[in-house]
């Protein structure tokens, strides 16, 4: 029987949507530090939502943060709820 995850906090949620952005974004480089997640980093990867990497960038050898596919079903999982109640509100 599959775990459940326990909820991610507003600030993850944040962090992960801004990564994810800059992820898809054309003009912003596309590596991710763990330092962009401040303070948040370890939560999303116990999670299994990120995970690390090495990459080589201008010969140094630094790590890098990816978003997992589980990651981006909780973010389409996510604004999708938030969809939905943006929705109820209008409608109300």
């Amino acid at each position: 029987m599959e775990e459940k995850m326990r909820p991610l906090t507003k600030k993850m949620i944040k962090h992960l949507q801004l990564a994810r952005a800059k992820e898809l974004s054309e003009k912003e480089a596309k590596v991710i530090t763990p330092g962009h997640f401040k303070g948040t980093l370890s939560g999303l990867y116990k999670r299994g939502i990120v995970k690390t990497r090495k990459i080589v960038l201008e010969g140094k050898p630094i790590e890098s943060v990816y978003i997992t596919f589980e990651g981006v079903r909780y973010l389409d999982w996510h604004d999708a709820k938030q969809a939905r109640k943006a929705a109820l509100v209008k409608s109300a």
